[in-house]
């Protein structure tokens, strides 16, 4: 007899540190993938958490309690993630164990494809360094445009004093803002990226008693569209390491390592950027009728959609746009490639771009389509431009950080002359 065998079909992983603090808030990723030539239906995905663990938040949030979540689908060669934060109680160098199991409900009873589990060791920090970003424990991704407030919480856990401490911060990201990083109490060292609070800046550093916390803040803003689009980032993160460390070693712990430190990477949220423009004397699509445009008689207009991508891949994009009932759709559009439908039912254009790749109208081709739209105007539209499109919209999903993205665009009226220049203003408003 021959066995056979069969790889599992879903991959699942856990991204997490190996080493921990006992009550220090993390944050852990769990990715799954379909190893399936054909779609994978029904899924499902539960956390086994160890005893000790304390659940605080999670994207997407759980369907059941806090370990269990629906994921519907998956298309072969497809990956998705699940954030999970929380925090471990536990003793100096416990182990605690996760297992993300993936697979499909058979009543009450997961029947599993794939699983994986990451083991952590608890390490009890004498003097404790955590952040917050913009006040939470859990941010872990931010937009272009964005100010972004840190704040470095210490405590001495030691059962004595510790004198003349230093906290160092190394700031680093090409999507840094760096003329805009403004430090309380402290200063930036744009040599080496990091924001140094000393005593001699920070009074409360000279001496930490037992017991004691304090905190110190810096500020910075994220580089905007314009400017992250020339830089041309795909992936963008921005990590902070921080440190606290006395000046020297307090008696009787011998060379024991009793500073400090944490980790954080922010993920950059890719911008979606879509554009409609209206246009009669269009070469590849030509309006036709009467302009301006007269009571009772159609003129036929194109619109043109244009779809750029700030910096990171995103997928399941689509662009959508309302028509007032005297706009009627023409069915004729170019290329005849792409996936656009007319909604009779909701009066309704969707376009399906699907797929947006990181950099699409930036540093290479944009995404674009043209449609054409019947315009019938109305006697009380005399001496109106009347609006042809509104509600015009995008949204798709961030491959990278996970986040819904949407984008508006303001509506598409008969006055063409901002993007046809053939056209005057006048040529938009209704005649007799």
């Amino acid at each position: 007899n021959s066995v056979k065998i069969i790889r599992s079909p879903v991959g699942v992983s856990v991204s997490a540190p190996q080493e921990i603090n006992s009550g220090r808030e993390i944050n852990f990723e769990v990715k799954y993938v379909s190893n399936a030539s054909d779609v994978v239906r029904g899924l499902t995905l539960d956390m086994v958490y160890p005893a000790g663990f304390v659940f605080k938040n999670a994207k997407p949030q759980p369907a059941e309690g806090q370990s269990r979540w629906i994921l519907g689908d998956l298309a072969p060669g497809e990956t998705r993630s699940i954030a999970v934060s929380g925090s471990f109680e536990g003793e100096d160098a416990e182990q605690k164990n996760v297992t993300a199991q993936v697979g499909v409900l058979e009543g009450k009873i997961l029947s599993v494809y794939g699983a994986s589990t990451h083991a952590f060791t608890i390490k009890k920090t004498f003097i404790d360094l955590a952040a917050k970003i913009n006040g939470q424990d859990s941010v872990s991704v931010v937009k272009s445009g964005d100010l972004v407030s840190v704040e470095a919480l210490w405590k001495n856990n030691l059962l004595q004093s510790v004198r003349d401490a230093t906290i160092e911060v190394e700031l680093s990201g090409e999507a840094v803002d760096e003329r805009t990083i403004s430090v309380f109490s402290g200063s930036y060292r744009g040599f080496d990226k990091k924001i140094v609070w000393s005593p001699s800046s920070m009074r409360d550093l000279s001496l930490l008693d037992p017991g004691e916390s304090g905190a110190v803040r810096f500020a910075f803003r994220i580089l905007d569209a314009v400017a992250l689009s020339k830089k041309h980032l795909v992936n963008p993160t921005i990590k902070l390491k921080g440190e606290i460390k006395p000046a020297s070693q307090p008696i009787g712990l011998g060379d024991v390592d009793v500073s400090g430190k944490f980790e954080l990477e922010l993920k950059l949220e890719t911008s979606l950027q879509l554009s409609g423009r209206g246009f009669y004397y269009l070469a590849s699509l030509p309006g036709r009728g009467p302009i301006p445009p007269k009571v009772g008689q159609e003129t036929i207009y194109t619109a043109v959609w244009t779809l750029a991508n700030l910096s990171n891949n995103a997928s399941n994009v689509l662009v959508r746009a309302s028509l007032p009932s005297y706009v009627r759709w023409k069915g004729v559009y170019n290329p005849s490639g792409e996936s656009i439908i007319y909604d009779s039912a909701k009066s309704e254009i969707v376009w399906r771009p699907g797929a947006v790749k990181a950099g699409v109208g930036i540093n290479q081709p944009a995404r674009e389509i043209s449609f054409q739209i019947g315009l019938i105007p109305s006697a009380d539209q005399i001496n109106n431009s009347p609006v042809l499109l509104f509600d015009i919209s995008a949204e798709g999903r961030d491959d990278f950080t996970g986040n819904t993205l949407s984008v508006a665009e303001s509506s598409l009226t008969s006055d063409m002359s901002r993007s046809d220049s053939k056209t005057k203003s006048t040529d938009g408003i209704v005649v007799q």
